[in-house]
């Protein structure tokens, strides 16, 4: 069996190839579903960035705020490295 990883950027097309291929008969798995599984409450990630940023990156309704979490580890590498440290492996 062939095995393609599928990498890129923000907005590089990789939605796009992967439909494609999976057009084509292929099985997708969409890490990014994968992690927005893991974020849900009561999941592992939400967990884990609880544990390290505490209430500021989540919403009125106790759900992740992706963008605040975002902001914050795309302004501290160290914050994000740690988030990664939890959420790669689980991925």
């Amino acid at each position: 069996m062939l095995r393609v990883g599928l990498t890129g950027g923000l907005a590089s097309g990789k939605s796009t190839v992967a439909a494609r291929l999976a057009h084509l008969g292929a099985e997708i798995v969409d890490a990014d579903e994968i992690v927005a599984d893991l974020y849900r409450p009561g999941g592992p990630d939400e967990a884990a960035a609880r544990e390290l940023f505490g209430e500021a990156v989540f919403d009125e309704r106790s759900g992740i705020d992706r963008a605040q979490l975002a902001r914050r580890i795309f302004a501290d590498p160290a914050s994000r490295r740690a988030l990664e440290s939890r959420i790669h492996p689980l991925v």
